[in-house]
C-alpha cells in the first residue's frame, strides 16, 4: 500500500482490487493481532496493537487514541513519533474538548473524517504547533454500539485519501470495537461468577445459621477467602455509635479498639450508607475525615448497611491496605456478599419473629379458648361482674400464684368491683376501703393512658402502700376498654418474680380485650331487649291508632257524602252553577279523603292482618296478576312478559299485592306515544329469591330513589297521575315483613327496574 501512485480510477477494477487487498491485508494482520490477544484482557493493549498494525499498513506518519475525560481529550495510547515537540506536548496536555473539531466531528456523527490537506483552523491550532502533519483521519471507535474514543491518523506526507485506506482504517477499528467488547464482555462474566461463587459460598455456609453474629463471621470468612488481604467489621447499632462486635483478626489492635468503642453515626461514610442504604464505596480512605483513628494504613474502604423493618440493624464495613480503590470484581463480590447476608439477616429476623408469634399465639390461643366458655354464655349472661370473674379464672389459670382484681373509680378512690384470689389481711382492708384515686399510680397510668403497664419488680411506691404491698412482686394493669372509653382498670398481681414476656403480654391482653367486647355485647344485650320491647309496644299502639283512627274517619267522612247527595238531588235542578261547583268539590274532596283512609287501612294491616307464610307458586300468582290487571293493560296497550320463577315462602296475596303494585306502576308511568312493556324475572341466591320487575316508562331520578317509599309521597300531580301514594310504601312494608328488601335501578326516559327479596320455599 506504500505505493499510492498512479491511483486507479474511482470504481475501476483496479480501484475494487486495490480496496479489497487493503482489507483482505488488514483483516489477515488483525487476525494475528486477535489471536495474540486471546488471553489479553487490558483494552489499551488492544488499542496499541491495532495501531501498530495500523501504521505498519500506512505510510510514515502516527497513530493516536483520545477518549473525552473532564472537558479534555485525553491522549490513552500513541504509536509513532508527531514530528513536533510543541504538537506532543500539547496532545500530552490535552486537547479543548469543544474547539478540537477533528476528533468532535467524527464522535458526534459517528462517521469518520478524512482530511486529505489538514486545516488546522478546524482544532484552532498554528503552522508552528501542527510541524509537518500533512493529512489525518478520525474515525470513532464504537463499543456495543456507543462511541468509547477516536482513532486518529497523522500522516507527514500529503495523501489522497483512497477507499483502499479508508476500507483499511475502518476495517481495523470497526474490529478493534468487536475485540474492546468481547474483552468487557468476559471481564463482566469473570466479576459475574466470582460474585456467584462468593453469593454461593456465603449461602451454603450460613444456611442453618440464624445468630446475627455468626452470620457476620461466616460473611466475613468469603470476603477474606475470595478478596484476599482484606478487613472486615460487622457493627451493631447502639446508643449513636456504630460499634464492632465481630472483627477479622488481623486488623491491629489500635484500630479494633476504636472499632469496638464506637464510630459516630453522622462520620460520613457510615452516614451515606445508612441513607442511601446502599453500598457505598470509599476510595482514597481518609482517617480524619472518616472518624476513624489509627486507620491510616487503609487506601479504601467499603460500608454495607442492613435495615431490617425500617430500622437500623447493623453494618459491614471493609478496608483494603493494597489499593486506593476497589477493582470491578472486588465492588462484585462485595455486593454479592453484603446482599447474601443481607438475606441472611431477614431469615434470622424471620425465625425470631416466627418464634415470639408463635409464642405469643399460643398464649392467645389459651386465652381464647378458657374464654371461649365465656362468649357461649354470654348469650343469657347480662351479670357485667360475672363476665370479669370469667375473665379472671382465664388469666390466672395461666399465670403463676397471684390475684386478679378489677377497679372502677367511684368519686376520690379507686372501688375494687370484682376479686380472685387472696390478699393480705391489712391490704385487704386498704383495698376494700378504697385506694386513693391519684395516689395509685399503678391503675391511674393505664387509665390516662389507655395502655397496660407492667412491671416485673413491682416498686411499692407508685402506689404509696409501703409495708402493705410486701410480697407483691410483680404487675400487671390494664384498661378495660368499653365503647372507646376507659371503663375501669383489670390488675393482676404475682407472689413471685416474673418478666412480662410478650407471650404473658398477648395472654393478658387479649383477655382483657376480649372482656372489653364481652362487656359491650352483654350491655348490648340489654339495650337490645329494652329497644325491642319498646319498639313492639310502639308498633302495636301505632297500629292500632291507624286502624281506629282510619275506621272511626270513615263514619263522619260518610255522612258528609251522604247530605252532599241529598243536597245534589234536591237542588241540583235549580240551575245555580256556581253551588254545583261547590258541590262537586266537596263529592272529590270526599272520595279522595275516602281512598286515603282506605289505603291507611290497607297500611296497617300488612303487619296486624297478615298471613302465616308458607309455599307460594310464583308463576300461578303471575298469572293471577295478569287476570287482576288485563283492563288496564287493554286500555294501555302494555305487554307483560314473565320468565318462569322459583316459589317463595310468604303471604300469598301480600305477594300478590306487591306484584299488582309494581306493574300498575309501571303501566301508570308510561311514555305517552309508546306501548308499556314489563319483564319480570327471577334468580335464586342461596335461601332467598331476588325478583326484578323492569319497564320502558319515564324513570325515577336518583335523588327520589328514597323518597318514593315514604307513605303518601307523590312526584307527580295528581292531573298528571292518579294515585294517592302509598303502593310502593305497602309493597316495601310487605316485603320488609317477609325479611327481605327492595331498591330500584332507573334512567330518566328508558325505565325503571324494582328488585326485591323474598325467602325461598326449601
Amino acid at each position: 500500500m506504500a505505493e499510492a501512485h498512479p491511483v486507479p480510477e474511482p470504481d475501476s477494477p483496479a480501484w475494487q482490487t486495490a480496496e479489497l487487498e487493503a482489507r483482505t491485508r488488514a483483516l489477515e494482520g488483525f487476525a494475528d493481532l486477535t489471536r495474540d490477544l486471546s488471553f489479553q484482557t487490558d483494552p489499551y493493549a488492544l488499542i496499541r496493537r491495532a495501531q501498530e498494525l495500523a501504521q505498519s499498513l500506512l505510510p510514515q506518519g502516527f497513530a493516536v487514541y483520545y477518549e473525552p475525560e473532564g472537558g479534555l481529550w485525553r491522549l490513552k495510547s500513541q504509536v509513532g513519533d508527531l514530528g513536533s515537540p510543541s504538537l506532543q506536548a500539547l496532545l500530552d496536555a490535552g486537547l479543548p474538548f469543544e474547539d478540537t473539531q477533528n476528533l468532535l466531528i467524527p464522535w458526534q456523527s459517528g462517521q469518520p473524517l478524512y482530511q486529505q490537506a489538514y486545516d488546522m483552523t478546524l482544532d484552532r491550532l498554528t503552522g508552528e504547533t501542527v510541524g509537518q502533519l500533512q493529512s489525518t483521519a478520525t474515525i470513532p471507535m464504537l463499543v456495543g454500539g456507543e462511541p468509547r474514543g477516536v482513532f486518529a491518523f497523522g500522516l507527514n506526507s500529503p495523501l489522497p485519501w483512497s477507499r483502499a485506506d479508508r476500507a483499511v482504517l475502518e476495517s481495523i477499528t470497526r474490529s478493534l470495537g468487536s475485540a474492546i467488547e468481547r474483552v468487557e464482555r468476559t471481564r463482566t462474566l469473570e466479576v459475574e461468577r466470582a460474585a456467584l461463587d462468593a453469593f454461593v459460598q456465603f449461602t451454603e455456609t450460613a444456611a442453618d445459621l440464624t445468630d446475627v453474629h455468626a452470620l457476620a463471621q461466616q460473611a466475613i470468612d468469603v470476603l477474606q477467602r475470595t478478596l484476599g488481604p482484606v478487613s472486615a467489621a460487622y457493627y451493631d447499632l447502639e446508643g449513636g455509635l456504630w460499634k464492632a462486635r465481630v472483627l477479622s483478626p488481623e486488623i491491629p489492635v489500635p484500630v479494633a479498639d476504636t472499632l469496638r468503642a464506637g464510630i459516630p453515626m453522622d462520620a460520613p461514610s457510615y452516614a451515606e450508607a445508612l441513607r442511601t442504604r446502599q453500598l457505598v464505596l470509599v476510595p482514597a480512605w481518609e482517617p480524619e475525615r472518616e472518624g476513624v483513628e489509627h486507620s491510616g494504613m487503609y487506601g479504601a474502604g467499603a460500608m454495607y448497611p442492613y435495615v431490617v423493618d425500617g430500622e437500623p440493624r447493623g453494618m459491614l464495613g471493609l478496608g483494603t491496605q493494597v489499593a486506593r480503590d476497589w477493582t470491578p470484581r472486588e465492588q462484585a463480590i462485595i455486593r454479592a456478599v453484603g446482599r447474601s447476608l443481607g438475606l441472611a439477616l431477614e431469615r434470622s429476623e424471620a425465625a425470631h419473629r416466627l418464634e415470639r408469634q408463635n409464642a405469643e399465639l399460643e398464649a392467645r390461643t389459651r386465652a381464647l379458648e378458657g374464654f371461649a366458655d365465656l362468649t357461649r354464655d354470654l348469650s343469657f349472661q347480662t351479670d357485667p361482674y360475672a363476665l370479669i370473674r370469667r375473665a379472671m379464672e382465664v388469666v390466672l389459670a395461666q399465670l403463676p400464684p397471684g390475684v386478679a382484681l378489677y377497679y372502677e373509680p367511684d368519686g376520690n378512690v379507686w372501688r375494687a368491683r370484682a376479686q380472685l384470689g387472696t390478699l393480705r389481711a391489712d391490704l385487704q382492708a386498704a383495698v376494700d376501703a378504697g385506694l386513693p384515686f391519684d395516689e395509685t399510680q399503678n391503675l391511674r397510668i393505664p387509665q390516662q393512658t389507655r395502655l397496660p403497664h407492667y412491671q416485673s419488680e413491682y416498686d411499692a411506691g407508685t402506689d404509696r402502700l409501703g409495708d402493705l404491698a410486701l410480697g407483691i412482686v410483680a404487675t400487671a394493669t390494664l384498661p378495660v376498654i368499653t365503647e372507646g372509653a376507659v371503663r375501669g382498670v383489670f390488675a393482676v398481681a404475682l407472689y413471685s418474680l416474673r418478666p412480662w414476656t410478650p407471650a404473658d403480654r398477648a395472654l393478658l391482653e387479649t383477655v382483657v380485650r376480649s372482656l372489653g367486647l364481652a362487656l359491650e355485647g352483654a350491655q348490648g344485650v340489654q339495650d337490645l331487649q329494652r329497644r325491642t320491647a319498646e319498639l313492639e309496644r310502639s308498633n302495636r299502639e301505632l297500629e292500632q291508632f291507624a286502624y281506629v283512627a282510619s275506621h272511626d274517619l270513615q263514619e263522619p267522612l260518610r255522612t258528609v257524602t251522604s247530605f252532599v247527595e241529598l243536597l245534589n238531588r234536591r237542588y241540583g235542578d235549580h240551575g245555580d252553577a256556581r253551588a254545583q261547583q261547590y258541590v262537586a268539590h266537596i263529592t272529590d274532596g270526599t272520595r279522595r279523603m275516602s281512598q286515603l283512609i282506605q289505603d291507611l287501612l290497607a297500611f296497617s294491616r300488612v303487619t296486624s292482618q297478615g298471613r302465616a307464610p308458607q309455599p307460594v307458586d310464583m308463576n300461578r300468582l303471575m298469572d293471577d296478576v295478569r287476570q287482576d290487571l288485563g283492563t288496564q293493560f287493554a286500555q294501555r296497550g302494555g305487554t307483560l312478559a314473565v320468565d318462569p320463577l322459583p316459589a317463595v315462602r310468604a303471604d300469598g296475596t301480600q305477594v300478590r299485592q306487591v306484584m299488582q303494585n309494581l306493574i300498575g306502576n309501571a303501566l301508570k308511568f308510561s311514555v305517552p306515544g309508546r306501548a308499556p312493556h314489563i319483564q319480570v324475572r327471577a334468580v335464586r341466591e342461596g335461601g332467598r329469591v331476588q325478583f326484578d320487575v323492569q319497564d320502558n316508562g319515564i324513570g325515577i331520578a336518583p335523588e327520589y330513589y328514597d323518597r318514593i317509599f315514604t307513605i303518601f309521597q307523590r312526584l307527580h300531580t295528581r292531573e298528571q297521575y292518579e294515585g294517592s301514594g302509598i303502593g310502593l310504601s305497602i309493597a316495601r312494608r310487605i316485603v320488609e315483613r317477609h325479611g327481605g328488601s327492595i331498591w330500584l335501578d332507573s334512567a330518566i326516559g328508558q325505565g325503571t327496574t324494582f328488585h326485591f327479596t323474598l325467602p325461598a320455599a326449601d
